[in-house]
């Protein structure tokens, strides 16, 4: 919904390969950049969120922000940067950026478990209060040194 320049950035025509590979390239749409409010939508008709940030899901990722905000569980990456209150929340699932064996799995778990989705759902709206606006700045403040 925002970002995605295949035509700039290796990642994504690497990710539209491995779309185009696993055969679901009809079951993904890319919309481009959209405003805010169509964002939102779009998040609100969603029942998860696959965020594959190659440097690990954090408190800098509006993406993430927004997935938490609409109380989406997600499946995202983990490493050393990511905070412990994203690690300890039971409504998202980790896999290690660019392990694709790793992220079959969480796949595979994740739609196994269909009917925990509600479950996931209340457990990632347990992170809402980092993610008020003042809030929000005064943690990556905290983290970052800067807004």
């Amino acid at each position: 919904m925002s970002q995605f320049t295949p035509e700039k950035n290796q990642y994504h025509r690497d990710l539209l390969s491995e779309i185009d590979g696993l055969g679901i390239k009809d079951n993904i749409s890319f919309t481009d950049r959209v405003d805010d409010e169509l964002v939102s939508l779009f998040f609100q008709a969603a029942d998860f969120a696959l965020l594959p940030f190659t440097d690990g899901a954090s408190f800098k990722n509006g993406s993430l922000a927004t997935a938490v905000i609409h109380n989406l569980p997600m499946i995202t990456t983990l490493n050393e940067k990511t905070e412990v209150e994203l690690k300890d929340c039971n409504g998202i699932k980790f896999y290690s950026s660019g392990n694709k064996t790793e992220l079959e799995k969480v796949l595979s778990d994740f739609f196994t478990n269909k009917d925990q989705w509600g479950v996931y759902a209340r457990e990632v709206e347990k992170l809402n209060h980092i993610y008020s606006w003042n809030n929000y700045l005064e943690k990556r403040s905290e983290i970052y040194g800067v807004c």
